[in-house]
């Protein structure tokens, strides 16, 4: 499990060591990335850890329960996906409804521009296949957090099959700064044009 580190926030530090609690005691290897770019971090840390059946990855402000990792974990082991993405759950009924329209009309966005058949390409929570972590994972070039549709687009333009499974989502517990909504939304738009330059039709 990689854990993309940034500064943590007081009102996670709770959920925080109860969600390393559950990881040491399900047995997952996990790996706190103090690597610089999201994307970069991801990418490196997985590509640097060989050997493994199954790659999760997981925001740290701990809004998604570590728990539910393993409804991701079993698309993978049995074969259903090689990219299993969690699906955000009730993003409209807490936290800010600002930034969950703004995300839901990006998501629909990438999902006509790319056919992705997906309603969620920014979620932090997945499970990557040993196959996707070979013969997808080196070909990405997103450093920053653009790195998670790219995985989606990039797996499919590759011929992997990627599915999403619902997973309870608190938002609550990552205040929105909505003054970060239009830079948010400004790295989007060359993000995309970036995508589509590489894995459009």
């Amino acid at each position: 499990m990689v854990i993309p580190s940034r500064s943590y926030e007081e009102f996670a530090l709770t959920v925080q060591d109860e969600a390393y609690e559950w990881i040491e005691n399900c047995g997952f290897d996990f790996e706190i990335s103090m690597m610089k770019g999201y994307g970069f971090s991801v990418r490196n840390t997985i590509l640097e850890m060989p050997g493994y059946d199954v790659y999760v990855t997981l925001d740290n402000d701990f809004a998604m329960p570590a728990p539910q990792a393993m409804r991701l974990v079993d698309g993978v082991i049995k074969g259903k996906a090689d990219v299993v993405v969690g699906n955000r759950q009730n993003r409209l009924k807490t936290g800010s409804p600002v930034r969950g329209i703004i995300s839901r009309g990006f998501n629909k966005l990438i999902g006509l521009a790319f056919h992705t058949g997906l309603q969620e390409h920014f979620s932090g929570f997945r499970a990557f296949s040993p196959k996707f972590r070979e013969q997808v994972l080196p070909l990405m070039t997103e450093e920053h957090w653009m790195m998670q549709p790219e995985a989606v687009i990039a797996a499919q333009a590759q011929g992997l099959k990627v599915i999403e499974v619902p997973i309870d989502y608190d938002p609550s517990l990552r205040p929105t700064k909505l003054r970060r909504l239009p830079r948010d939304a400004a790295d989007i738009i060359p993000g995309l044009w970036r995508l589509w330059r590489r894995w459009g039709a």
